[in-house]
């Protein structure tokens, strides 16, 4: 009989230790998430405060323009080319880089290219760069560029596109780098 209330005494034992580490493991897990995300919109945050609300109008309307066929190869070479936009890139690049973020940028959403993704992402480009700080800067975007995004969060962009409000729920996803958590900061300039 004793044997049988020590083995019981030891399984009750491991079976607490067991639930006590999966319930750790998740809470853990859950608040670093949560770290990470608060770090992120932090991150973006200081961002937004290098631009002044005219200088991001104006950046957005070349990216358009561009986009659009209104504004020519030349000018955005030139832009490129300024003193201010390499200065602007170069406090993204020294934010990204102090605060270990993988990439930090700036970019105008296209609602329209966002909704009609059709499970290809080959000519789905959604986003169009003003500023993009990249870890390897071979794979930099600059003014004009478009690319796709994590399709996986379709919702959260068109809800954030339309709404000009940051999402609550937490965008996470598996990259080349591992884990990464993402922060999007909408900016609604003052003619929407």
């Amino acid at each position: 009989l004793s044997q049988k209330i020590m083995l019981g005494f030891a399984l009750l034992g491991l079976l607490i230790c067991v639930c006590t580490g999966v319930t750790g493991y998740f809470q853990y897990r859950d608040n670093l998430q949560e770290i990470y995300n608060s770090t992120a919109y932090d991150i973006a945050e200081t961002a937004v405060s290098y631009f002044g609300e005219e200088e991001l109008a104006n950046y957005a309307a070349l990216a358009l323009g561009y986009d659009g066929g209104t504004v020519g190869e030349e000018e955005i070479a030139a832009v490129h080319a300024s003193e201010r936009y390499l200065a602007l890139s170069a406090q993204l690049d020294a934010l990204r880089e102090a605060m270990g973020a993988n990439d930090v940028f700036v970019f105008c959403l296209d609602l329209e290219v966002l909704s009609s993704y059709d499970g290809d992402r080959t000519d789905w480009e959604p986003l169009l760069y003003l500023f993009d700080s990249y870890t390897d800067p071979e794979y930099s975007y600059v003014l004009g560029d478009k690319s796709s995004f994590n399709p996986d969060y379709i919702a959260e962009l068109e809800l954030i596109g339309t709404t000009g409000e940051r999402v609550d729920s937490l965008l996470i996803s598996k990259g080349d780098y591992g884990y990464n958590t993402s922060a999007i900061l909408p900016v609604r300039l003052a003619d929407g």
